[in-house]
Protein backbone atom coordinates (compact mmCIF):
# COMPACT_ATOMS: atom_id res chain seq x y z
CA UNK A 1 0.00 0.00 0.00
CA UNK A 2 1.22 3.75 -0.77
CA UNK A 3 1.68 6.29 2.00
CA UNK A 4 -1.46 8.09 0.58
CA UNK A 5 -3.74 4.98 0.87
CA UNK A 6 -2.61 3.79 4.50
CA UNK A 7 -3.22 7.58 5.36
CA UNK A 8 -6.63 7.37 3.99
CA UNK A 9 -7.52 4.34 5.45
CA UNK A 10 -6.33 5.48 8.98
CA UNK A 11 -8.61 8.77 8.10
CA UNK A 12 -11.84 6.61 7.03
CA UNK A 13 -11.62 4.21 10.07
CA UNK A 14 -11.40 7.11 12.81
CA UNK A 15 -14.60 8.41 11.31
CA UNK A 16 -16.28 5.10 11.28
CA UNK A 17 -14.75 4.91 14.66
CA UNK A 18 -16.48 8.57 15.86
CA UNK A 19 -19.66 7.06 14.30
CA UNK A 20 -20.13 3.86 15.74
CA UNK A 21 -19.44 5.72 19.37
CA UNK A 22 -21.74 7.98 18.68
CA UNK A 23 -24.58 5.58 17.58
CA UNK A 24 -23.12 3.31 20.73
CA UNK A 25 -23.91 6.68 23.05
CA UNK A 26 -27.23 8.35 21.56
CA UNK A 27 -29.24 5.74 19.18
CA UNK A 28 -31.75 4.22 20.75
CA UNK A 29 -31.56 0.20 20.28
CA UNK A 30 -27.90 0.11 19.07
CA UNK A 31 -26.10 -1.94 22.05
CA UNK A 32 -24.05 -0.05 24.89
CA UNK A 33 -20.44 -1.95 23.68
CA UNK A 34 -20.74 -0.27 20.68
CA UNK A 35 -19.06 2.63 22.26
CA UNK A 36 -16.15 0.28 22.77
CA UNK A 37 -16.41 -1.40 19.90
CA UNK A 38 -15.90 2.39 18.16
CA UNK A 39 -13.28 3.45 20.16
CA UNK A 40 -10.78 0.29 19.51
CA UNK A 41 -11.90 1.43 15.83
CA UNK A 42 -10.41 5.13 16.48
CA UNK A 43 -7.01 3.57 18.00
CA UNK A 44 -6.90 1.44 14.52
CA UNK A 45 -7.41 4.47 12.18
CA UNK A 46 -4.44 6.25 14.95
CA UNK A 47 -2.24 3.68 14.43
CA UNK A 48 -2.25 3.28 10.47
CA UNK A 49 -1.62 7.07 10.50
CA UNK A 50 1.28 7.00 12.72
CA UNK A 51 2.86 4.34 10.41
CA UNK A 52 1.57 6.22 7.40
CA UNK A 53 3.71 9.01 8.94
CA UNK A 54 6.70 6.99 9.47
CA UNK A 55 6.79 5.83 6.28
CA UNK A 56 6.83 9.05 4.64
CA UNK A 57 9.77 9.73 2.43
CA UNK A 58 11.97 11.79 4.70
CA UNK A 59 10.54 10.86 8.03
CA UNK A 60 12.87 9.80 10.75
CA UNK A 61 14.32 13.60 11.42
CA UNK A 62 15.73 12.88 7.61
CA UNK A 63 14.60 16.74 6.55
CA UNK A 64 11.50 15.42 4.23
CA UNK A 65 8.64 17.70 3.59
CA UNK A 66 6.44 18.90 6.51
Amino acid sequence: MTVRAIRNAGFVACLIGVLTMLGGRFVAGVPVWAVWVGLAVIAVGWALLAISSLRRPGAGGQGGRV
